[in-house]
Order: structure tokens, then sequence, then C-alpha cells
């Protein structure tokens, strides 16, 4: 039986908005503690995805990239998922998680999930769909960020804006909001975003 903890931590991640608390505390009842020491991988790029988890404490950083200078995408923080791909296929992880300070988090073991997917279908199918639309918007935002041109990982989370032409969602982790995207879908006069002459963002600023 989870403790309370972990039924909180869970109930709190955006992948999971979608479950009912029942459906959560299963997930709680099978999630592990783990604790990872600073400079260790909590995961490996090319290598197995062992558990779909979230932070509890602590700081990972999401490394692209095994030679020169590997790329950090993301920086993980309390709150937010990693190993999602767990809940969809059997393929390797495409990025590596380095603990840059201490990090406690939770994982549900990739045995556990497939428990769910042979006795719950129902939940299963919903985590394989949060799961989806989470990893789709990360590749998206990923792809972005390698090429300069826009944000980079993302937790899946999403803000409401309006104008005068109605609602429209962005990610919450985003600096600008529903002008700046029509602008991005209605002008891509260049192709060539702003960001990758920092000098000039710097000057306008000033």
């Amino acid at each position: 039986m989870a403790d309370d903890s972990v039924f909180l931590a869970l109930r709190a991640l955006p992948i999971l908005v979608s479950l009912d608390d029942d459906e959560v505390r299963t997930l709680a009842g099978l999630a592990e503690r783990k604790t990872y020491a600073r400079g260790s991988y909590a995961f490996r790029e090319s290598q197995p995805r062992r558990a779909f988890g979230t932070v509890v404490s602590g700081r990972i950083d999401i490394i692209k990239g095994f030679q020169g200078l590997p790329q950090v995408l993301h920086v993980l923080g309390p709150g937010e998922s990693f190993g999602e791909g767990s809940l969809l296929d059997e393929y390797p992880h495409s990025t590596s998680g380095v603990v840059r300070e201490e990090a406690e988090v939770l994982e549900i073991p990739r045995g556990g999930l497939r428990g769910i997917a042979e006795t719950d279908t129902r939940l299963f199918g919903k985590l394989a769909m949060a799961a989806a639309q989470l990893i789709s918007s990360r590749l998206r935002y990923a792809n972005a960020r390698l090429s300069n041109r826009g944000l980079g990982y993302v937790s899946g989370e999403l803000r409401t804006e309006h104008d005068l032409i109605g609602e429209r969602e962005v990610p919450a982790e985003a600096f600008w909001g529903v002008h700046t995207l029509r602008a991005m879908e209605n002008f891509p006069i260049t192709g060539i975003p702003i960001g990758v002459s920092p000098h000039l963002v710097e000057a306008l600023a000033a």
C-alpha cells in the first residue's frame, strides 16, 4: 500500500490528469522510491527503458548525444516525469538523464506497467494515450530546440490564452503567448527565428 506522499506526487503529474484517484492509487501501489547520486545516470541513451518515473526532489539533466559537447535539452525538476515511452514500446531511451543534484524519484517498473496492460486495459489505454500526446509535443519542441527554433523539452502541461480571435493552448513553459503563436503560424517569412542572434535580442532589449 503506497503512502499518501506517493499518491500526491503522482496525482500532480500533468500526464496523469485524465486518471481518477483510484487509478492513480493503483499506480502509486507499484511505485518504487529511488535515490540517484550527483553525477550518476537515472537512465542512458540507447539503453532499454526500465521504468516510468517522476522527480520528487533534485535535478536531472536531459542530455542528447554521447561525444563532443552533448546538448542539454531540459533540466527535470520536482514534479516532472520521464520514461513515458515505457508505456508505448520496447525501444531504448533516446536521451540520457544525468543527475545534476542528488535526486529522489518515484519509478514504476516496466513489469508493473505490463501487468496493468494485462489486467486493466482501460487504465493502460488512458496511460498510453497521455504518453503519446506528451511524447509528440516533446519531439516537436526538441526538434525546434536542436535547430534553434523554439522551446525544448516540455512537461506536457498547457495553459489557455485568448485574444480577439479566440482561445488557444500554448506550452506552460513558453515565455510567449497567443499572439506569438499566431504570428509563427501565419508569418513564416524567413524561417529564421530571432533567437539565433542572441546579441540582437540583447540589443533590442537594451
